[in-house]
């Protein structure tokens, strides 16, 4: 089992890699597969917020767009 220092691993790390590399990372440091499968459940919700947040900005965006040329 490896430590973790401060900085090796961040939440954006974490919510870019596949949850096969989730487990592989974190169980590097001993995390269990009940532990990771938590994660990675908690790390789906996080990315489907930040997509949602991330498209209605987009529509946002779009739609003020479309607003000033009218």
């Amino acid at each position: 089992m490896e430590e973790i220092t401060p900085g090796q691993l961040s939440l954006e790390d974490l919510l870019e890699m596949t949850d096969d590399q989730v487990c592989e990372t974190v169980e590097k440091f001993g995390a269990n597969s009940e532990e990771c499968a938590r994660l990675n459940a908690s790390l789906s919700c996080l990315r489907s917020v930040h997509k949602s947040a991330a498209c209605k900005a987009g529509l946002e965006n779009e739609r003020q767009y479309y607003t000033e040329l009218m």
